[in-house]
């Protein structure tokens, strides 16, 4: 880009490593390691990452690297799951010696958020939605994309303004991002004038033997929605559950549903499920379209969402190392990527009255065909 660009991310991890030049030697390269599901259920994010976070490496050589350095990539497969992601994020951290993290993927951004501080990392978050990234450590922890209480905001004004819906019942496991999304979404929903007419939590110690209970008093709510807040087993145990007692239900939850949709196991009893999800990528602008076409000559085919935000991130990191004059400290680029506004490819990254950035949400629907858009994104 002409000029600084940074930026939202199934699961990925950036990470950067800088060494003092030494004499009259060339200044040591800028490492940029990435942490992406290469295999395993999330590996085509993984893969959209990496190409994203490639190209963006390229252009920045090619302008003449970062405060002279010259910037590469070290890839690690976090086989979409924390427990390979972990430890990769612990060798790129303690190993490899990095700064910064760029993380791709729920569970293994919020382990890496947990030890951010304890190794004075910043941690980028590209995608990881969990509420809990707010609690862990908010002065080494950054989130391009919006989390569980933004989305269940955004799904509250869907169903009280748009599906006209007035009786909504709740339902999730015991746990802290349950609790805090669903206590998010009604109090949005009360707030519009809704009715929560049951807030049914399910015991995270005994989910398995009291779910056809929660279920039954669900039922019984006769809510004209239910808002589900749960990991992918309990969701899909819920939705299987309603299924097979013949109960037509409309069902509400949040942007995992893009992942756990695309499993076959699923079926039809995925029929009509309304999840929110960040827009996706949208080569609108002159940097969005520039961007575009450069990724379609490059790999053959249309960046999405992953790949443009691992592009974003990239240069988001340039610009905080660029702030920092060199210095990868956490706190230096901590203060680097709040000093001022990032140019990103559809918004500014603006991190100055928070670590969270709100992108626009839209709302779809899972059908036959796949999921459709059914409310444009606000």
């Amino acid at each position: 880009m002409a000029r600084d660009v940074g930026g939202r991310l199934v699961g990925l991890l950036v990470v950067i490593g800088l060494a003092a030049a030494c004499g009259g030697r060339a200044p040591a390269p800028l490492n940029i390691g990435l942490l992406v599901p290469l295999t395993g259920r999330a590996a085509p994010q993984g893969e959209y990452a990496r190409n994203g976070a490639e190209l963006a490496v390229r252009e920045i050589n090619a302008a003449g690297g970062v405060q002279g350095r010259s910037v590469q990539l070290v890839a690690e497969d976090s086989q979409s799951t924390e427990a390979g992601g972990v430890p990769a994020y612990q060798k790129l951290s303690v190993a490899d010696r990095v700064a910064v993290s760029v993380g791709l993927l729920n569970p293994v951004v919020v382990q890496a958020a947990g030890l951010a501080a304890r190794h004075d990392t910043i941690l980028l978050n590209l995608d990881a939605q969990d509420p809990q990234l707010r609690k862990l450590d908010s002065a080494h922890v950054f989130s391009l994309v919006p989390d569980a209480t933004m989305e269940a905001s955004r799904m509250a004004r869907y169903a009280f303004e748009t599906a006209h819906w007035r009786r909504v019942a709740t339902m999730y496991l015991e746990n802290d991002p349950g609790v805090t999304a669903v206590r998010a979404f009604a109090e949005a929903f009360r707030r519009l004038g809704g009715t929560i007419v049951l807030e049914e939590m399910v015991d995270k110690n005994k989910e398995l033997a009291k779910l056809p209970e929660s279920m039954a008093r669900v039922r019984a709510a006769a809510a004209d929605a239910i808002y589900l807040v749960a990991p992918p087993r309990l969701k899909f145990r819920a939705l299987r559950f309603a299924d097979d007692a013949g109960w037509r239900a409309t069902w509400l939850t949040d942007a995992s549903m893009e992942l756990d949709a695309q499993s076959e196991a699923l079926g039809r009893i995925a029929d009509g499920v309304t999840y929110t999800f960040v827009r996706p990528f949208i080569a609108e602008g002159a940097d969005a379209a520039r961007f575009d076409a450069a990724y379609r000559r490059r790999y053959a085919i249309a960046p999405e969402h992953y790949a443009a935000t691992a592009y974003e991130a990239v240069y988001a990191i340039k610009a905080a190392v660029e702030r920092a004059h060199g210095g990868v400290a956490g706190e230096a680029l901590s203060q680097g990527l709040q000093d001022a506004p990032i140019a990103g490819l559809s918004q500014p990254l603006d991190f100055r009255a928070s670590r969270f950035l709100d992108r626009p949400l839209e709302v779809r629907r899972i059908g036959a065909k796949g999921s459709v858009v059914i409310e444009g994104a606000r």
